[in-house]
């Protein structure tokens, strides 16, 4: 798109081997598409709805669409798809989620706006949450992604470059998750 390349958010050591791990920690796009090519288009499709991401959250608050077309299955466009340059749409919302699934042992949470709303007559009304917690990772994938986006006990963060259709052509986006002792903070930042 325009000229614009991907490469590594952050410069790997040039020393160390590439691993996946060391891909995820500096952001560097060029494994995961070598990884979508092995998995092909029907793995991809099916990880984008394990994480939600081909329907629009449950959640009582109007949202922007969704849109998830066929991967083609020829070379560039799964590993476009791999490297989120494919045709899936998605908000900063079904990412908070799906980030949640990443880290949480309970899994990719119900969304939930508010925990109650107060009654004009008085007292307040618990609103529980629309759908239900998913698992989607293992004990032991959760905890080999805590430890290869940890930067600070508890702290974990992921930065990454894509390329759009919008004006700038490029978007940045940051996940971060916050353990504390009694829960999981989560905050998605996207820039156009």
């Amino acid at each position: 798109a325009g000229g614009v390349e991907l490469g590594c958010v952050r410069q790997p050591d040039v020393n160390a081997s590439m691993t996946y791990r060391a891909a995820l920690r500096n952001a560097c796009p060029f494994p995961f598409a070598q990884l979508g090519r092995l998995l092909g288009a029907e793995s991809l499709l099916g990880m984008e709805r394990t994480f939600g991401l081909d329907r629009a959250p449950l959640i009582r608050l109007e949202v922007g669409p969704t849109a998830v077309l066929a991967i083609s299955d020829s070379l560039r466009g799964v590993q476009d798809a791999a490297l989120g340059q494919g045709s899936l749409i998605v908000s900063p919302l079904q990412m908070a989620r799906a980030v949640a699934g990443l880290f949480s042992p309970q899994g990719m949470p119900a969304l939930r706006l508010v925990d109650a709303v107060q009654r004009p007559q008085g007292g307040w009304e618990v609103v529980e949450p629309l759908g239900a917690s998913a698992r989607v990772l293992s004990a032991d994938v959760q905890q080999a992604l805590r430890r290869a986006l940890q930067v600070d006990p508890g702290v974990y963060g992921y930065a990454a470059r894509a390329i759009s259709g919008g004006e700038s052509g490029e978007l940045a986006w940051f996940l971060g998750a916050r353990q504390t002792e009694d829960r999981l903070l989560i905050v998605v930042v996207v820039l156009e």
